[in-house]
């Protein structure tokens, strides 16, 4: 268990350190990028990494998200929260759920607008 959050934990920080991120839109005010580098895509399966600057830009999220393409389902694999924007400051928050849950996409929604550009052929 160590090794795969010294693992997960390692990727984060590269990904943040290393990447490539995109601006791709906003919903109420959540300015929204992703890492088009990152995309790993698997038959129907696609895992991105992404952000979002929350709360007026107060804070941001990262996630490693996992698209099925095909049911149209997102899994988020792993989030962290900062205390500033752009993945600055102190972690807030750092889970990595053993068995993260599939939800259906809402049309219009950040997943949705993730999900075209990570699912395109």
């Amino acid at each position: 268990m160590k090794k795969i959050l010294l693992t997960i934990s390692m990727l984060l920080i590269t990904t943040s350190v290393f990447a490539d991120w995109e601006f791709y839109g906003s919903v109420k005010g959540n300015k929204m990028f992703y890492d088009k580098s990152s995309i790993k895509k698997t038959g129907s399966v696609a895992r991105v990494w992404a952000y979002y600057n929350v709360n007026q830009d107060t804070t941001s999220l990262l996630g490693l998200k996992e698209f099925d393409c095909q049911r149209e389902v997102v899994k988020t694999l792993t989030i962290k929260e900062y205390t500033k924007p752009n993945l600055n400051g102190e972690i807030l928050y750092d889970n990595t759920p053993d068995n993260p849950q599939a939800n259906y996409i809402i049309p219009s929604s950040s997943d949705s607008e993730l999900m075209k550009l990570v699912c395109k052929k």
